[in-house]
């Protein structure tokens, strides 16, 4: 079966750290059936976070917010943006958030081996 995963991630004047961010998410093991794509949102950052996203990683789709957005708002943009195109899974994810290598893994194979005893659910991770 194959799973279609949008990342949704805010930024705001932290550039190396959402390229650290970003760079551990696209380190993931991934079965083959699993697809990524991500979505940031760049607040109006002054430190080119957005244009440094793009030049690293081309295929992140880089929303630019209006610079009071905050967290919660652009993370509501990302999600906007990521509905407009069929996913199966949503992973919320802080722009300073160093993922381990199997974490995306981990989730997904947590969230279909309950997904048989309860049903829909939402797997949360540290």
């Amino acid at each position: 079966m194959v799973n279609r995963i949008a990342a949704l991630i805010t930024c705001f004047n932290r550039k190396d750290t959402t390229l650290m961010a970003l760079g551990a998410l696209f380190a993931q093991k991934l079965p083959p059936d699993v697809f990524l794509e991500v979505f940031l949102v760049d607040d109006s950052s002054t430190d080119q976070t957005g244009a440094a996203v793009q030049a690293r990683f081309p295929q992140v789709h880089v929303c630019q917010g209006t610079g009071s957005l905050f967290w919660n708002g652009g993370m509501r943009l990302a999600w906007e943006k990521a509905l407009e195109r069929a996913f199966d899974f949503y992973l919320w994810l802080n722009d300073d958030t160093i993922l381990n290598e199997y974490t995306v893994f981990r989730l997904l194979t947590t969230y279909n081996s309950l997904k048989v005893q309860c049903g829909e659910l939402i797997v949360v991770g540290t």
